[in-house]
């Protein structure tokens, strides 16, 4: 099973397919950034004084202790102060760079579970939806990272290391039960996407192990990764600029790529196996000839015999419950 699932994730391009959604995650947290930013402008605008000093008192809280009051205060009174014109224009163009996350995610899910995209129209609803529910989970999300215990590593001599939990028995109640927010929030996100965002839909029986499966592994990868960045990535040595940014392409990139395990793993358990050949192959066989040329000599010269036998007698087992992409196929 494990060597037919890691083939069908090296034929679906899963490598690919990850490093592609994690720049589009990056896209979209700064358009729900965006987001989130109108809509403080016009709470802010909208609520009273006390309000206002409620908000304040809750961002000082939760930004670093680097970040001084008079600096939240500023930042909250140039929110205030935004003019209407500029919300407007900015709310229809965070809508539409976040929720291309999505459209980009239906792609990868069509290859995974070999479904036809959507027309556009409904594509983008989908989209957007989904937008909606990112935006209301995301600062769940990331206040449980950052509240959650940390794993640390402790040693006395280079060649014993132990894994511990960096003052567990100091952690409160709250810190725990973030980490089963953040969890939660996952496995709801992950479980939608498979589910709904998949053309076709696929069964609840097959999605949620994947999509529990997928949240377990972020989670545990959100607790380790502040000693992974430490110990391995050594930002550091970078620079600052070059640092961060090195950790966040990391970072989102084995967010993206458990992403597509647990697709993977849906996919597997709908009945789907690995195709006879990878995608370039697919698409060199099947593209009609260059406009001037009555066949691809090109292809037939450079694509190997057994290639070419296993295109012809090795068909992979697919449901007929669902519609698929037979080129793909």
């Amino acid at each position: 099973m494990l060597r037919g699932l890691w083939l069908k994730f090296d034929r679906d391009w899963g490598w690919n397919l990850a490093r592609i959604l994690a720049f589009a995650c990056l896209q979209m947290l700064f358009a729900v950034a965006g987001l989130l930013l109108i809509a403080l402008a016009v709470f802010l605008r909208l609520s009273g004084e006390r309000l206002e000093q409620a908000a304040i008192t809750l961002l000082s809280h939760l930004l670093p202790d680097r970040i001084t009051g008079a600096a939240i205060a500023s930042f909250e009174r140039s929110l205030q102060t935004a003019p209407w014109w500029l919300l407007l224009i900015a709310l229809p163009i965070a809508l539409w760079e976040g929720s291309r996350f999505f459209v980009v995610l239906e792609s990868a899910l069509c290859v995974i579970f070999r479904r036809r995209q959507r027309p556009f129209l409904r594509q983008n609803r989908i989209a957007l939806g989904m937008l909606l529910l990112f935006s209301v989970l995301v600062p769940v999300i990331i206040l449980s990272a950052a509240l959650a215990p940390r794993i640390g590593i402790a040693s006395n001599r280079a060649y014993a290391a132990a894994a511990s939990l960096t003052g567990i028995g100091n952690q409160s109640l709250a810190a725990f039960l973030a980490l089963g927010a953040g969890l939660a929030a996952n496995f709801v996100l992950l479980l939608i996407a498979y589910t709904l965002v998949t053309p076709g839909r696929v069964s609840l029986r097959s999605s949620w192990p994947a999509a529990l499966l997928g949240a377990v592994l972020i989670q545990l990868y959100v607790l380790g990764f502040p000693f992974y960045a430490r110990n391995v990535l050594h930002p550091d040595h970078f620079g600052t600029i070059a640092g961060f940014v090195l950790v966040i392409l990391v970072f989102f990139f084995a967010y993206a790529l458990f992403i597509v395990a647990g697709a993977e793993i849906a996919s597997w358990r709908e009945g789907y196996r690995a195709a006879p050949r990878d995608i370039p192959t697919t698409l060199m066989l099947g593209a009609p000839p260059p406009e001037g040329r009555e066949s691809d000599t090109h292809t037939a010269e450079t694509l190997p015999s057994s290639t070419l036998s296993a295109a012809a007698s090795d068909a992979p087992t697919l449901p007929s419950k669902y519609p698929v992409l037979r080129e793909l196929a």
